[in-house]
Parts: C-alpha cells; sequence; structure tokens
C-alpha cells in the first residue's frame, strides 16, 4: 500500500469523525433543539453523516467518491449558517473547515486507491 494512501486515509478518517463529534456537539449540547421537529430533522442531519462509516472502516474505495457527493450537504450547510446565523458563525467555519479537509482528503484518497488498482 502506498504511503500516500495511508497518510490520506488517516486526514479523512480524522476529519470525518471530528465532524461527527462537532455537529452532535453544536446541534444537540450548544443549541439543543427547541421543539420535536427540530430535534428529528437534526437527528437526521446527524444520522445522515454515519452512512458512510462502516465502509470507510474497510476501506472500501468507492465510498471516498459517494461520500464527497455526501458531504457536500454539511458544505452547504455550513456556508449558509456561517452568512445568515452571526451567534453560531464559529460553529459553521469550524464544520465549513472540516467538510473542505474531507472532501479533499477523500478526493485524494480515492485517486491513490485507483493508482494502487492499476499497478496490481
Amino acid at each position: 500500500m502506498k504511503k500516500g494512501l495511508v497518510f490520506w486515509r488517516r486526514i479523512t478518517l480524522t476529519s470525518y469523525i471530528l465532524l461527527l463529534l462537532h455537529i452532535f456537539v453544536w446541534l444537540f449540547v450548544v443549541s439543543p433543539p427547541q421543539n420535536k421537529t427540530f430535534a428529528l430533522l437534526s437527528s437526521i442531519y446527524l444520522l445522515l453523516l454515519l452512512l458512510p462509516w462502516q465502509q470507510l472502516l474497510a476501506h472500501n474505495p468507492r465510498v471516498y467518491m459517494w461520500s464527497g457527493y455526501l458531504i457536500l450537504i454539511y458544505f452547504t450547510h455550513a456556508v449558509v449558517e456561517s452568512y445568515a446565523n452571526t451567534e453560531q458563525r464559529g460553529f459553521a467555519l469550524i464544520e465549513l473547515l472540516l467538510t473542505i479537509v474531507y472532501f479533499i482528503s477523500a478526493t485524494m484518497c480515492y485517486r491513490y486507491s485507483r493508482q494502487c488498482q492499476s499497478t496490481k
């Protein structure tokens, strides 16, 4: 396995786990939902991020491609929140940074895994 692939996998997993923790803390600890509808939406928003978890741990190369598309939802949320919500701007900017890091590292993982498959 290439050294670059291992490096980018670590960055991907680290940014993914930090994004999960950050969203949980932001949505359920710092500013918990005030009613059942927002609690349900916040739960779905967090659970949606758990979809690639098993495949990321199994190092499936295809997960990097489709989870990159999934992370665009969180990127859009971070951009909108950082622009519209001044009280929560710090949390939104952290989410924005983590989504950018995840997207870049997942793209690099997919690229390196394709190179490893072509050399076999």
